[in-house]
Parts: C-alpha cells; sequence; structure tokens
C-alpha cells in the first residue's frame, strides 16, 4: 500500500468542495478553505517511521495538536508540546489522519477529532506535494 513520504504538502478534504485545510492565524483551530496557495495552508510532513508523522503549518510554524482548554483545577502533567499523527491509505491517493483512534473531521466549525468512519468523506484527505 503506498504511503506518504515526508516533504510539504496542502492537505485537500477528499469530499465534496474539497477544501483545504487551513490555519488562518497563530492559535486558530484548523478551518476548511478555498484554495491559495499561502504559507498557511502548506504543511511540512515529517515521517518518524510506521506510518506516523509531524505535521507543522508552513506558514505559522506550528503543529495542530488536539488538546484540552486549561481550566482552574486541571492537573499539570508532563507532555510534549508536539503530537505525533497517524497518516493511512483508504483507497488509492486518499488518507486519513489520526491518533490512536480518532480521525481528523472536517467540520463546518474547523477540523475535529472523531471516530473512525471510513464512508465519511470528512475524514478522507488527499495530500498535494508542494515546493
Amino acid at each position: 500500500m503506498p504511503r506518504i513520504e515526508g516533504g510539504q504538502y496542502m492537505i485537500k478534504n477528499a469530499g465534496p468542495g474539497g477544501q483545504y485545510i487551513t490555519l488562518h492565524t497563530l492559535d486558530d483551530v484548523l478551518r476548511g478553505a478555498l484554495r491559495t496557495g499561502a504559507t498557511n495552508q502548506k504543511w511540512i510532513v515529517n515521517d518518524l517511521g510506521n506510518q506516523t508523522f509531524y505535521i507543522t503549518n508552513r506558514g505559522f510554524d506550528k503543529e495542530p495538536g488536539a488538546y484540552a482548554r486549561p481550566a482552574r483545577g486541571n492537573a499539570v502533567t508532563a507532555a510534549s508540546d508536539r503530537q505525533a499523527w497517524q497518516i493511512t491509505e483508504l483507497n488509492p491517493g486518499i488518507y486519513r489522519i489520526a491518533t490512536a483512534n480518532l480521525a481528523w473531521s472536517l467540520e463546518s466549525d474547523g477540523v475535529k477529532l472523531a471516530p473512525f468512519d471510513t464512508a465519511d468523506d470528512r475524514q478522507s484527505f488527499k495530500f498535494e506535494s508542494v515546493a
């Protein structure tokens, strides 16, 4: 099964509308948007082996992560700021980006984590290589 290699990509939702994953501001939620080709739509993918990757936004030099927002009373724990993501091919040229058990899902209000559903095109992405 082909796999993603390390490099620079634009990540496009494979569903109707084909929006590109975009980071609009430094601390924003990842969202879908029309293609502009700007650096905030470009992602550096670093291969860690075993279909696991670090993903970094080229424009803001920030990694996507799924973390709870801190609130009073939360315990402080030791953790890395970087989150590794699994990128798995579902169909030729169509990939899922996920943690061990939750996948990226492009919703109307941004990218959220959702249980795996191979029939849900909101969880399917194409990687377009860019310079």
